[in-house]
């Protein structure tokens, strides 16, 4: 599985109002089987160590996920628009993620193509 495909994080190191996306490598880390037969899937990402020092309480985390609905006519959620793919994302706060600052996360889900999530309009 191609996990780019279905997943992406970008790093912003001044925040999403004010930086440029840094593309994360991720990786599936495992696929199993709940209680309830349904597949559950863990995916890793890590920022570079390049990075570390530069993460502030300002920096943002952007992930995007498309779901594979494994069916024969290969539905994904969600859905392509115009024969564009579309992803969900949500915004996690770098500077109040940490262990030093605590965990904060934005609530919001917002859905539309790559581009559309990572401008700084689509979260106001």
């Amino acid at each position: 599985m191609d996990v780019n495909k279905y997943y992406q994080a970008f790093l912003y190191l001044k925040g999403i109002r004010k930086g440029e996306p840094i593309l994360l490598s991720t990786r599936i880390e495992r696929i199993h089987n709940n209680v309830e037969a349904a597949k559950e899937l863990i995916i890793r990402f890590s920022i570079p160590k390049s990075y570390h020092k530069k993460v502030s309480p300002s920096s943002d985390l952007l992930f995007a996920v498309r779901i594979n609905g494994e069916t024969k006519d290969k539905t994904v959620f969600p859905f392509n628009d115009k024969g564009e793919q579309r992803y969900m994302g949500t915004i996690a706060d770098l500077g109040t993620f940490s262990p030093i600052f605590g965990l904060n996360q934005t609530e919001k889900i917002k859905i539309g193509n790559l581009d559309e999530l990572k401008q700084a309009k689509t979260w106001q």
